[in-house]
């Protein structure tokens, strides 16, 4: 698989969506539990998704098998390490969760080797994820490791949904849905996650109790339409023109742009451990890919 140019720009700008989604978050959960919002973004941009295909009229896969494959990535990609992260969090700061959730290029990388023929471990990878991960630390601070081994449950927890996303990246392309428009899976994909989700909210929330609230409302739309619907057409481009690997290091993006974007919104001052982590992070990104020997310890 041949990373270009536009590979970097199309990652870059995912990190930015997502980093970017934070502040709406917490705008959304002033006035909705983080079981409906979840649920209720799912659900916007489900329909949002499904009116993009009618707009461009294309068609999502009817084959039974291809929504066997969507459902499972729904669950394992999306409604799994949601619950899992939210429990999770009710326990642990929210800065030992992000360094944990910097697992996820690991585990992709790892899931990456033994189910898929073209992605296989190489020491330039594994080196890569390694200081990624490394920025990853410096960037939130070594402190937030002070806690580990305290809530184990909940640390674990963090940890299995980072898994979960690691998986579901390289199940998509195992599964070979990534043949299909990414439009049509990332409709797919939110349809399923949309019909697990909402009846689950609307059993466990008193829907009663919340109130319509405009702002909270707005940045509920922001995250279904742009952090949500782009931001799944932008992944699953991603997955099939360069693969699952590559892909997974927009999670150790993520904080870098939540914090660039808290400073042009907030007007909090750079720390020199972001510049330290940003530089890390990309000489791990481009490490990554390029090429070297196999790990024989890892072969199959």
């Amino acid at each position: 698989m041949q990373v270009h140019a536009k590979h970097y720009l199309m990652l870059l700008f995912l990190a930015a969506i997502w980093g970017s989604s934070f502040p709406f978050l917490k705008i959304a959960l002033e006035s909705y539990s983080p079981i409906l919002t979840v649920a209720m973004r799912l659900t916007l941009s489900a329909i949002a998704m499904s009116a993009f295909i009618y707009a461009f009229k294309l068609k999502i896969p009817t084959e039974l098998r291809v929504w066997k494959h969507y459902a499972v990535v729904a669950v394992i990609g999306n409604i799994v390490p949601f619950f899992l992260i939210t429990w999770g969090e009710q326990y642990i700061d929210a800065a030992l969760a992000s360094v944990l959730m910097g697992l996820i290029p690991l585990a992709t990388l790892i899931f990456a080797h033994y189910l898929t023929e073209d992605e296989k471990m190489s020491l330039n990878k594994l080196l890569g994820v390694v200081l990624g991960g490394g920025g990853v630390v410096v960037l939130i601070g070594v402190d937030a490791l002070q806690g580990f081994g305290a809530h184990i449950l909940a640390q674990l927890a963090v940890i299995f949904a980072a898994c979960c996303y690691g998986l579901s990246a390289v199940y998509a392309r195992r599964s070979k849905i990534t043949q299909y428009h990414p439009l049509a899976n990332a409709a797919g994909i939110l349809i399923c996650s949309a019909v697990f989700s909402l009846p689950i909210a609307l059993l466990v929330d008193d829907v009663s109790t919340f109130t319509f609230n405009v702002r909270s409302l707005s940045a509920l739309l922001v995250l279904a339409l742009a952090c949500t619907c782009f931001a799944y057409f932008l992944l699953y481009n991603l997955l099939a023109q360069v693969g699952a690997t590559f892909t997974s290091f927009n999670n150790y993006l993520v904080p870098v742009f939540g914090m660039i974007i808290s400073v042009i919104l907030l007007g909090e001052p750079i720390n020199s451990s972001t510049y330290t982590a940003l530089t890390l992070i990309f000489i791990g990104l481009l490490l990554s890919q390029k090429k070297s020997k196999r790990l024989s310890l890892m072969s199959r």
